[in-house]
């Protein structure tokens, strides 16, 4: 019987540890090892999951180096044919895990997708949310078409063979923003074919305002989604590279210059630099509703200018 490792960061959740370690332990795939690893919490959180410990729940300490280097720490202690990875706010439904596994065949090429569903944090969790991913991604596929496809999932969704971790490589513990989407790129670009399982729920709990936004961009960070897309690119490259990769790239640059434009000018003019290089982008311009209608009179940068400009004063 297949082990499965469910490794799970923490930081300062004490208000989610307890429901996601349980949804954890109340898997009908019994065959499990729950993995902690508080990242030096100032809450209780560390010590509500340490009153979980046994056999199946280990809970560490590795305090201070981020979501990341808990996940890679995790890892390392680890004994799982497979991989959770499972947020400390995030839930699993109870048959999210054996769902996955039924469909596995032990291929350890074979990386296993499912649904989620965003919930918010102050309301109560119901099967009749809207799940996701995108019905571009709600088929089995192969690596490549998976990537071109270029709609999000979850950190959690993923099941993944020990095997394609060892050959793709741990989290990199340098990035701040986007280390699911780079990880999982690695993940997907190295298996041989990924399998969508729609039994598989996740319950993606959102409104903790934890991401880039249009009233709080840090540079640093805006540096490390740079960074990531730059790796993806590296990434998808060793797949393939041709006017689809070429314009899958220069759409992910356009959409971080569309959020961050007119900040931080040598940014900017790296990306427009990558997007020249790359042939150009066909992303539409996304941004508020009259944003967008003022964008399509004096165009997109004026548009951005003039927010930017009425947002300093």
């Amino acid at each position: 019987m297949f082990k499965v490792s469910v490794i799970i960061p923490s930081y300062n959740a004490e208000k989610y540890i307890e429901q996601t370690i349980l949804s954890a332990l109340n898997q009908t795939w019994k065959n499990i090892e729950i993995i902690v690893v508080d990242d030096g919490s100032d809450d209780k959180s560390y010590f509500i999951a340490k009153a979980f410990s046994s056999e199946r729940v280990k809970v560490y300490k590795n305090p201070g180096k981020g979501a990341c280097a808990a996940r890679n720490f995790g890892y390392m202690q680890s004994k799982g044919d497979l991989i959770q990875f499972l947020d400390a706010d995030d839930l699993l439904s109870p048959h999210k895990i054996e769902s996955q596994i039924r469909v596995w065949n032990n291929n350890e090429g074979v990386l296993l997708n499912g649904r989620w569903g965003r919930f918010y944090t102050n309301d109560p969790i119901k099967e009749n949310i809207l799940w996701g991913p995108d019905k571009s991604l709600q088929n089995d596929l192969q690596p490549l078409d998976w990537i071109l496809a270029n709609n999000m999932s979850q950190t959690a969704c993923w099941l993944t063979p020990r095997k394609l971790i060892e050959k793709a490589g741990l989290w990199n513990e340098s990035l701040l923003l986007n280390q699911d989407g780079e990880f999982f790129t690695r993940i997907v670009a190295n298996s041989s074919f990924v399998k969508f399982c729609n039994d598989a729920k996740v319950f993606y709990r959102s409104g903790l305002n934890s991401s880039i936004t249009s009233n709080q961009v840090i540079k640093t960070k805006v540096e490390s989604k740079l960074k990531s897309l730059l790796l993806i690119e590296e990434t998808i490259f060793t797949l393939e590279v041709s006017e689809r990769t070429k314009l899958l790239s220069s759409n992910n640059y356009l959409n971080l210059l569309y959020l961050i434009y007119p900040r931080y000018p040598d940014i900017v003019e790296d990306l427009f630099r990558k997007i020249d290089e790359l042939g150009g982008g066909n992303l539409p311009f996304n941004s508020t509703p009259l944003t967008e209608k003022v964008a399509r009179v004096i165009g997109w940068k004026m548009a951005k200018r003039i927010r930017y400009l009425l947002g300093r004063v």
